[in-house]
C-alpha cells in the first residue's frame, strides 16, 4: 500500500511541475488551479479532479499522524490526466505535408495555452519557409478528436 501511496506523490509532482513548465508559472498547485482555470485546457477540463486530487496529495503529505490512500478510481484519473498532458501528440501530427513562428515538434497543450494561432515551419525559425498555421479555432477541434 505504502508504494501505491508513494507513486501517487511522485505522479502528483510530475503534474504539477509539467503544468508549471506548460503555463510558465512557478507557483503552487492551488495557484495553478486558480490561475489557470480560465486558459489551460487540462485545468479547465478537470478543474474538479485536479481539486481532489491535490486535496488528497495534502492529507497523505502533511497529516502524517492519519493514514491515507488514494482510491483506485482517483489513482486511475491521475494517470490518465498525466498522460493526455506528458504525452501530448505534436503539432505536425495534425498538419497536412504541403503545410506547416513554431517548431513542428512542439506539444500541442504546451503551444495552445501560449498564443492564439500558430506559423509552422520545420525548426520554429522566422527565416525559415512558412510550412503552415492552426489558428485558434482550430486547437479545439484538435482536442475533441484526442479527447482530451
Amino acid at each position: 500500500m505504502e508504494n501505491k501511496k508513494d507513486k501517487f506523490i511522485e505522479m502528483f509532482n510530475e503534474l504539477n511541475e509539467h503544468l508549471k513548465e506548460v503555463n510558465d508559472w512557478d507557483t503552487s498547485f492551488y495557484s495553478l488551479l486558480h490561475e489557470g482555470r480560465n486558459n489551460d485546457y487540462i485545468i479547465k477540463k478537470y478543474i474538479d479532479e485536479l481539486d481532489t486530487v491535490r486535496e488528497v496529495r495534502n492529507s497523505i503529505a502533511h497529516n502524517n499522524e492519519y493514514y491515507f490512500l488514494p482510491s483506485s478510481s482517483l489513482y486511475t484519473l491521475l494517470e490518465e490526466i498525466l498522460d493526455k498532458v506528458i504525452d501530448s501528440p505534436k503539432i505536425s501530427d495534425f498538419i497536412d505535408d504541403n503545410l506547416m513562428v513554431i517548431k513542428e515538434d512542439t506539444s500541442i497543450i504546451k503551444a495552445g495555452n501560449k498564443i492564439d494561432a500558430f506559423l509552422i515551419t520545420k525548426n520554429g525559425s522566422r527565416e525559415e519557409v512558412l510550412q503552415g498555421i492552426i489558428t485558434d479555432w482550430e486547437i479545439p477541434e484538435i482536442y475533441n478528436k484526442l479527447n482530451i
